[in-house]
């Protein structure tokens, strides 16, 4: 098969470590593939982010499965282009052997332009996230019992205080609303096409 990108790298990334396969040109026409692991706490991403540097890759590739991969794309995608990529799609193309690593699998889709990167819209995740964000404020006053929403919701619930219940989920519903609909408006600054979409 036909090489589409010169220097690309593969990344299979777990909860503990990142194993990343390289794939450059090597001598004459053959290709040159190296296989490391890194950790995934903030030092061994760092080395991670050096070695493929060394290797001037221009794409990465990593699979979209759980969130393990959020930390990784987001320090890796302000240096070199960094494709999510899916995992479904990644079983459907044939041609897998049993004994290739998933890191040198992505690595050959991608050098040989067989997949394609999965929509990663950074401002709509982080309206998403809000969400968890309130859940998460919610848990760390029920915690370190300080004062606030949750504390109070907690006490109406077990109060059966039904209107202050729905005043709570209210109020909750309003804040991630409001926030969507502001990251909505900062997406049409942001992105011209969402505009241009909008004007026809």
């Amino acid at each position: 098969m036909d090489t589409q990108i010169e220097r690309c790298a593969g990344l299979d990334i777990h909860r503990d470590t990142v194993v990343a396969c390289v794939r450059v040109p090597g001598r004459g026409r053959r290709r040159k593939q190296e296989v490391r692991s890194f950790s995934t706490t903030t030092a061994g991403l760092l080395r991670l982010l050096d070695w493929l540097a060394s290797y001037r890759v221009s794409l990465i590739g990593m699979e979209s499965t759980g969130s393990y991969w959020k930390p990784v794309f987001y320090l890796l995608e302000e240096h070199c282009e960094c494709w999510l990529l899916n995992a479904q799609h990644l079983r459907n193309v044939p041609g897998r052997k049993t004994d290739v690593a998933d890191a040198e699998w992505i690595c050959q889709l991608l050098e040989h332009g067989l997949v394609r990167p999965s929509f990663v819209p950074p401002l709509t995740i982080l309206g998403l996230e809000f969400a968890s964000l309130i859940g998460n404020a919610f848990v760390v006053e029920l915690v370190f019992a300080w004062p606030g929403m949750a504390a109070y919701g907690i006490r109406t619930i077990l109060q059966k205080d039904l209107n202050a219940v729905m005043g709570v989920v209210m109020v909750s519903g309003v804040f991630f609303v409001i926030v969507n609909l502001v990251i909505d408006v900062l997406v049409g600054f942001v992105d011209p096409r969402v505009r241009l979409r909008g004007a026809r």
